[in-house]
């Protein structure tokens, strides 16, 4: 320095020189003025920003930590609610300091799910109900959970809500849409016949048909003789061959089902062989058909008399003789002359 003792003949300066020390002061203030809170991004937050105390050199270091303060290995990417803190390293001017714990904010970000409209037949399972979301969500993400529908499997218009869907990161705005179920189809029935072929008897014969689901209508047989477009509800029992088919009429759950014609399934109701044998009979020969006035019947072994029972449906027979001229001196003929001819519809 500057310090003399010339001119002053009282003293004689002896200077003893001394170092000193400038410590670090610990008066260093770091104080986080943005912690970064941000609406969910899938990215880690920016930087804090932070002032310190003037002169400071170092550059501070950033601790996040959870709802709970627990500290957390790295900084958050998903949202919620969370903690900084800036730790402020010595450097020349001051020792090492830290902040007061800043709250960050991650936001979950604003998203409209839109259900998609369903459809599907009675009986059928469920389809897989799907969405789709606005604006897209980040690369990678996905929401958790599903869609659901309002119960039930009767032929309607259900409910497609938002069920479990949901996220940590996006706040879902939700738009529902209609399950529809229409009336069900299932495989053609199958009809089938205990026999094929039978000689009329006028008995109703057992037809089977399988196929058809426990909760469609009842089955209905239908049959038209072969070379008609009958279409009868009850099963014939006069000779002739028939198709029978099965329709299943629409009921609440099903559309009407029809079995398959394409290859026709039939049967044969054959003719029953009747013997008829006229009484004998005389008359004078004058070129006209006559007929016998008595007869007796047999058929199948089973039935005989003079006259058919009612419920055979044959009402009367005549018998005519077929004759042109004289073949006998007596003009006389014998059952061997007489032919057998109908005078009603019935065919059997």
């Amino acid at each position: 320095g500057s310090l003399t003792d010339a001119g002053n003949p009282l003293y004689h300066i002896t200077f003893v020189s001394k170092d000193f020390d400038i410590i670090a002061s610990t008066a260093n203030l770091v104080r986080i003025t943005d912690a970064g809170s941000k609406v969910y991004d899938g990215q880690v937050p920016e930087t804090p920003q932070y002032n310190t105390s003037a002169g400071y050199t170092g550059t501070p270091v950033f601790k996040y930590y959870d709802s709970k303060k627990n500290e957390l290995p790295s900084a958050p990417i998903h949202a919620g609610s969370y903690y900084v803190k800036a730790f402020a390293p010595q450097d020349i001017h001051y020792e090492a300091a830290e902040s007061d714990y800043y709250v960050l904010t991650i936001s979950k970000r604003d998203v409209t799910v839109t259900a998609d409209a369903k459809s599907k037949k009675y009986g059928e399972a469920d389809p897989v109900l799907t969405y789709t979301v606005s604006p897209a969500l980040e690369a990678g993400d996905l929401l958790s959970g599903a869609l659901t529908r309002e119960s039930g499997n009767a032929v309607g218009k259900y409910n497609i809500t938002q069920g479990t869907l949901s996220s940590q990161d996006y706040s879902i705005s939700f738009t529902g849409a209609k399950l529809i179920i229409t009336k069900g189809t299932f495989e053609a029935p199958v009809v089938t016949l205990a026999e094929n072929s039978w000689e009329y008897d006028r008995e109703i014969k057992e037809v089977t048909v399988t196929g058809v689901p426990g909760d469609a209508a009842d089955a209905v047989l239908h049959y038209a003789k072969e070379g008609t477009s009958q279409d009868l509800t009850t099963q014939p029992v006069d000779a002739g061959t028939y198709e029978v088919w099965a329709v299943v009429p629409e009921n609440a759950c099903y559309s009407e089902v029809t079995s398959d014609r394409t290859e026709p399934v039939t049967f044969t109701i054959e003719p029953r062989p009747i013997k008829i044998t006229s009484g004998s009979e005389q008359w004078t020969y004058d070129g006209s058909e006559h007929y016998c006035s008595s007869y007796t019947f047999s058929y199948n072994g089973t039935g005989s008399g003079s006259a058919f029972p009612a419920t055979e449906g044959i009402s009367s027979v005549n018998l005519a003789v077929g004759v042109t001229e004289v073949s006998s001196v007596d003009n006389s003929f014998t059952e061997t002359d007489v032919v057998f001819k109908s005078n009603t519809s019935a065919g059997n």
